[in-house]
């Protein structure tokens, strides 16, 4: 299994937000999560995985924070289905929020 997280500071809460992975996945199981309140002790991790397999906006629901400022953090999990011979593998990511 394999996670990788992002950060970026915003000044007001993030509305929405575009992921775009540049991956290989067959053979593996992914999910996307990610969140508006990125700098809190305990960011509340929404799964946007659906709307990334359509690369689609996502619509956060979260609308509170506890930390001073707001931030996205992006987390993704790789997991490999047991067995699968290939290769899987993520080499970047873009998107955008708002």
């Amino acid at each position: 299994m394999w996670t990788a997280l992002s950060v970026a500071v915003v000044w007001l809460a993030a509305t929405k937000v575009l992921v775009t992975p540049t991956w290989k996945i067959e053979g593996a199981v992914a999910k996307v999560e990610a969140c508006n309140n990125g700098f809190d002790a305990v960011p509340t991790w929404e799964d946007i995985t659906a709307m990334v397999q359509i690369n689609r906006v996502y619509n956060f629901t979260n609308k509170t924070k506890t930390a001073s400022k707001w931030g996205v953090n992006i987390r993704f999990t790789i997991t490999k289905n047991e067995g699968f011979e290939g290769e899987v593998s993520i080499s970047g990511f873009g998107g955008a929020y708002e």
